[in-house]
């Protein structure tokens, strides 16, 4: 059945109903906490989609001015593939059964992004060091703002691992934790994808493109 009619369906007709019958109700086979992990991906995506629809549009005003660079942002960055990576690894062992393998890489996953969180926060602190405030530019603001939200959402996803974690260091058997660490790796690489879009473009990309041949492409969008 199309979307369409999906959506324009009435099943409290007797012809819709007749219709139902013909099937079985087991097309999605998603589990409540797959289905749960899609939805708040969904709202989280739509949440930084519109941070960045508002960041393109504030960048053609005249008192848009770009930030350094801080090395550690860069450092950052591997560190969280590193994690997404290490989360891989934890999955295939919570697959496979493999106890030792899965909480050494579940451990080292927890530590890669408390690592992350104590490079933000630096990164921070470099910045208010020089001078660069939230409220001195609109950049400094949307750069916070963003990183921000970031390091909420990882912090969110810590509170799992480390249920997660308490589970594993019990003796509870991998296999039986298998779902909830594909899904923690799946809740990283979406984490990953989000971070390497907000490196790419604030502050990072104003220095790869004069600063008035970007704001002119802005303005086309």
């Amino acid at each position: 059945m199309s979307l369409f009619k999906t959506v324009t369906s009435k099943p409290w007709t007797r012809e819709q109903a007749l219709l139902d019958d013909q099937f079985q109700g087991s097309a999605f086979q998603a589990s409540p906490a797959t289905l749960g992990l899609r939805i708040f991906l969904g709202v989280v995506t739509v949440l930084f989609l519109l941070l960045y629809v508002a960041y393109s549009g504030r960048i053609v005003f005249p008192d848009w001015r770009g930030l350094p660079e801080p090395s550690l942002l860069w450092v950052n960055t591997i560190v969280l593939i590193l994690c997404s990576l290490v989360y891989m690894r934890a999955q295939s062992a919570a697959a496979t059964g493999r106890m030792g393998p899965f909480k050494n890489n579940l451990l080292l996953a927890g530590l890669l992004s408390l690592t992350f969180v104590l490079g933000q926060l630096l990164a921070w602190r470099e910045l208010v060091d020089l001078g660069f405030y939230a409220s001195v530019n609109p950049i400094n603001g949307f750069f916070y703002l963003l990183t921000g939200l970031h390091g909420v959402h990882l912090l969110g996803g810590l509170i799992v691992w480390l249920h997660t974690a308490l589970k594993a260091f019990r003796g509870e058997n991998p296999a039986a934790l298998a779902q909830t660490t594909r899904l923690l790796a799946h809740y990283w690489h979406f984490l990953l994808l989000i971070w390497i879009v907000i490196f790419v473009s604030v502050p990072q990309f104003l220095t790869l493109f004069p600063e008035e041949r970007w704001k002119t492409w802005c303005s086309l969008i």
